[in-house]
């Protein structure tokens, strides 16, 4: 279902810093476990070439890679940048939706404008955004946004479905889907390589083949499950499913819903999304994100 919603400025900036810094991150950790990996195989057996020992060169470039891969991690952070940038871009979203909707804290009739803005300033940590470039849009309330904002509510409610309810319940089912999927391959793989260190050890303890390869195997396990541990694909599973069978709860609530509830709705739909965000935050160890502006009235 195609449904086009030009987002604020801000949006566009924060998500491309997100998704640089989180390619920067997986890439940085994929190489960084490699070259630990290859560190272990060189550190498993001896091969000479003259006064050299290529299983020792190869250990001893690894762990120069390995150590500078590290040194980027440190001082970079692109993780701290993913998460900074994908915080920004969900509560600039949701904002969004809330203002165009209808919904709390920005009801039809009222004069959102001004108040959109504000929290929007106050919801985003813009020193954490990098400089924007000299013709980069400024628009923090467009168009697109005011024609659904200024549309009959029959209007705003369907956007809101198609737009906003059934964009989201179809891409967390998705990334529900794949989290489990490589969750399951990388669990038999795991499970392979174990089985492959016990017959690693068992060559050895018979000296079949003077090789470490149960070092190499255990390295390799271990790799394999820091690499799950940074994905989080089993707590992402988890968490992306529970807000899909949330949405589609929703869905089957919207056609009732009244316009004097539309707000409550709209405010209980969006925070149904903000939990995933949440929980996601929390899995990497950060605390809540700033939610200045999302609440309605009422709350405290």
């Amino acid at each position: 279902m195609s449904f086009k919603i030009d987002y604020p400025a801000l949006y566009y900036t924060a998500d491309a810093d997100s998704l640089a810094g989180q390619q920067r991150f997986v890439r940085a950790t994929r190489l960084r476990l490699f070259a630990l990996f290859a560190a272990a195989v060189g550190g498993a057996g001896s091969l000479s070439a003259g006064s050299l020992d290529l299983f020792g060169l190869l250990g001893l470039v690894s762990f120069v890679v390995a150590l500078g891969t590290s040194t980027y991690l440190q001082t970079t952070d692109p993780e701290r940048r993913w998460y900074d940038g994908r915080t920004a871009t969900e509560f600039v979203k949701t904002l969004t939706w809330r203002y165009v909707a209808g919904g709390e804290p920005f009801p039809p009739g009222t004069a959102a404008d001004r108040s959109f803005r504000t929290q929007l300033t106050d919801g985003v940590d813009l020193e954490k955004l990098p400089a924007p470039r000299e013709d980069a849009p400024t628009r923090q309330i467009t168009d697109r946004m005011r024609e659904i904002r200024d549309g009959s509510f029959a209007e705003r409610r369907q956007a809101y479905r198609d737009g906003r309810i059934e964009d989201q319940r179809g891409w967390h089912a998705r990334k529900a889907e794949a989290n489990e999927r490589l969750k399951n391959t990388f669990t038999a793989v795991a499970i392979a390589l174990e089985f492959a260190g016990v017959v690693g050890a068992a060559v050895k303890a018979f000296g079949v083949l003077d090789i470490d390869l149960l070092g190499v195997f255990s390295a390799a396990a271990a790799g394999l499950a820091a690499w799950m541990q940074a994905r989080s694909y089993a707590d992402n599973q988890r968490a992306y499913a529970r807000t899909a069978h949330q949405l589609g709860l929703k869905v089957d609530e919207l056609d009732s819903v009244t316009e004097d509830d539309w707000p409550r709705f709209v405010d209980e739909t969006e925070n149904a999304i903000s939990t995933e965000h949440t929980q996601w935050r929390a899995t990497r160890g950060l605390g809540a994100p700033r939610q200045r502006g999302t609440t309605s009235p009422s709350e405290p």
